[in-house]
């Protein structure tokens, strides 16, 4: 199993994460960094947010 550099995180969840991101109208190059800010917002983890994220398929964003 393949994991990011700083972070324990399997590479499938966060890349189907931003790739749904992607398709809501994010940028591509901001799509890691909103992942980020949103698993600091609600207080869990980037591999939780990441799985959240892919197993949805969806997210709220609040502005």
């Amino acid at each position: 199993m393949l994991f990011r550099r700083k972070a324990i995180v399997p590479v499938g969840d966060v890349e189907r994460a931003e790739a749904i991101l992607v398709a809501q109208g994010v940028s591509r190059e901001r799509a890691g960094g909103e992942l980020r800010e949103m698993a600091r917002r609600r207080h869990i983890s980037l591999s939780r947010c990441a799985a959240l994220v892919a197993s949805t398929g969806r997210v709220r964003r609040s502005a």
